[in-house]
């Protein structure tokens, strides 16, 4: 459920829940959720590119997003989603190879795009693909009394002025990308970006102790034989 707390007109994060790994024919899999906001993401790679798309420095990213199940997608965002993944990936390490990252929204209750973004750096993370920095996804809705509300629910943002979803580095807060939508003036941007790396830490922080937990699982197992 969302918790109640408020503080200096902002209302913070719904319930997380992440599972990774067990998606067959990936390297690397998660399926997060954000409430009732849920979304999975395969990773692919880094596998050998068509000689015809080799970059012979960097590997490249290719992002496939499969919108049945909502979360606003078009085009354009698609591709900041893309160049926010190639932001994050230690593209040098595998020259010459192409990375496949597709992310299938399951229900979209809210921060669609959050969550699947969140759900892509997990995956890339199981995947075992090398990253240049930790990151997470927030989205922040601002509301027209001013609040500003952190992972909104559909209904919240159907109400709000306006949503930026940001993609903040961690621990500096940097924002990595922003993805805005409606209109939001500049005070309440700002304030709307405090809120969401404030946040950032926590959902980074999350996603850590859900890798460390499957890890910790696979040693079990391990064990076990």
């Amino acid at each position: 459920c969302r918790s109640p707390n408020r503080s200096g007109g902002h209302v913070r994060m719904r319930g997380m829940a992440c599972e990774a790994g067990g998606l067959g024919g990936c390297d690397g899999a998660a399926r997060l959720s954000h409430g009732g906001t849920t979304s999975i993401a395969g990773i692919v790679g880094p596998r050998e590119a068509k000689a015809s798309s080799r970059d012979s420095d960097e590997s490249r990213v290719v992002v496939h997003v499969s919108a049945q199940g909502g979360g606003g997608w078009r085009r354009d965002t698609e591709e900041v989603v893309r160049q926010t993944l190639e932001a994050l990936i230690m593209r040098s390490y595998n020259p010459m190879c192409v990375i496949d990252v597709t992310i299938q929204p399951l229900s979209d209750d809210g921060s669609s795009m959050a969550a699947s973004i969140n759900a892509a750096i997990a995956a890339l993370i199981d995947a075992g693909v090398p990253l240049r920095f930790a990151a997470a996804a927030v989205c922040c809705a601002v509301m027209e009394d001013g609040t500003i509300v952190s992972d909104p629910s559909r209904e919240q943002e159907t109400k709000a002025v306006g949503t930026c979803t940001f993609v903040v580095r961690i621990p500096n807060e940097e924002i990595v990308s922003s993805i805005p939508s409606g209109f939001v003036q500049e005070k309440s941007y700002l304030a709307a970006m405090e809120a969401a790396c404030s946040e950032a830490h926590i959902v980074s922080a999350f996603l850590r102790m859900a890798m460390e937990q499957k890890i910790s699982r696979e040693r079990q197992c391990w064990g076990d034989v």
